[in-house]
């Protein structure tokens, strides 16, 4: 697999980073990942537009015309099909300090990685189950930050459980999002999400999700919804830029929706595959 570190095309294998870089040392870093079907980086844009928050709010001095540029150059010159794009940003220093003088300079990293979608389309056809879990991460976290040791740690209590995703609560009862998901629940005809601000990441295809629900005169509702919400739901699901829109069918072992998927789940699903066609 080729790395693009910095203008320079390596294998995965080859030295990379410096072990003095900020991601690696205090996770000073953001990122990207953007879906790439039939050869086209999907809402592209918006991602990039995202980036771009990232780095003005963690007070990167870079300019984001300079990393779309070079992913252009690495997009050419790979030319992936069926593949996400992992894009990494952070702060190199000399030194192992908590902070050091600007200017500092900075790491531009990126890769292609394949997706299997039949495995993703099956997925979506059948949903997974999902634990609740504690949220327990930094309050920033509209930032796409690499410091997801939080993230990890819920994900892993999830896969113990032989579950697919965990669904983040705050102390206060209300529902956050996922470990790497934005999370959706219908009631009575009602999309319900949560609202965006500092509690949780902007998803792009949380975004394009709810545009298609308005645009099919679905009823979105973007508020914080409790736990006993979720679990009294008609349908819940679950997105995200790799696996767009997957059906929750078991939430803490307790059926959701019969343990099935939905019908405006997969009416959405259904959307959403048109609007990439």
């Amino acid at each position: 697999m080729n790395v693009f570190i910095n203008g320079s095309t390596k294998k995965l294998e080859e030295p990379g980073l410096s072990l003095t870089d900020r991601s690696y040392l205090f996770g000073d870093g953001v990122y990207e990942v953007v879906h790439i079907y039939n050869g086209k980086m999907f809402m592209y844009d918006e991602h990039m537009e995202r980036l771009d928050r990232s780095l003005k709010a963690v007070h990167y001095s870079l300019d984001i015309e300079q990393v779309k540029q070079q992913v252009k150059t690495f997009f050419q010159q790979e030319r992936p099909l069926e593949a996400s794009l992992y894009l990494q940003v952070s702060r190199h220093a000399g030194v192992r300090s908590h902070w050091t003088k600007d200017p500092m300079d900075y790491n531009i990293a990126m890769w292609f990685k394949p997706i299997d979608m039949e495995a993703i389309r099956l997925k979506q056809k059948n949903g997974f189950p999902v634990v609740t879990d504690r949220d327990v991460r930094w309050k920033f976290r509209f930032i796409k930050s690499v410091s997801l040791l939080a993230n990890c740690l819920s994900l892993r209590k999830a896969l113990l459980q032989n579950c697919n995703e965990a669904i983040l609560i705050e102390d206060t009862g209300e529902v956050t999002e996922g470990t790497s998901s934005n999370v959706f629940i219908v009631k009575d005809n009602q999309l319900i999400t949560t609202h965006e601000g500092e509690h949780i990441l902007s998803g792009i295809t949380r975004k394009h999700v709810i545009d298609l629900a308005k645009k099919d005169g679905i009823e979105v509702v973007e508020r914080f919804f409790s736990k006993s919400e979720l679990m009294d739901a008609d349908e819940v699901f679950v997105t995200n830029t790799i696996s767009e829109i997957v059906p929750v069918i078991k939430i803490d072992d307790a059926p959701i929706h019969r343990g099935t998927p939905g019908s405006m789940t997969q009416h959405l699903q259904q959307m959403f595959k048109d609007s990439i066609s």
